[in-house]
């Protein structure tokens, strides 16, 4: 099962995609993450950076986000098309 967390601070928005266990053989097991990432600068000049394991990470830069909802909105804009468990590269 595959589960988005977000994590709002002051000026930041933390946010990963794990990949949970649901057989009860493997409750016990950590979740695998899937990518992980993070806005800052929320309030002014923001930046957005995406990691993932073995894929290439990549950082956005985004003038005048001004507040937790335009952050949540570009995560989600910007993470489209990247969450394919498919794709060689966070571009």
């Amino acid at each position: 099962m595959h589960i988005f967390i977000l994590n709002n601070g002051s000026s930041s928005l933390k946010f990963r995609r794990v990949d949970y266990p649901t057989c009860s053989s493997e409750a016990d097991a950590n979740p695998a993450t899937l990518l992980e990432g993070i806005v800052t600068g929320i309030g002014k000049e923001a930046f957005l950076k995406v990691s993932a394991p073995e894929r290439t990470p990549y950082t956005y830069t985004r003038q005048n986000m001004l507040n937790h909802g335009q952050a949540v909105g570009w995560v989600w804009e910007s993470l489209q098309g990247l969450m394919a468990p498919d794709a060689e590269t966070l571009k």
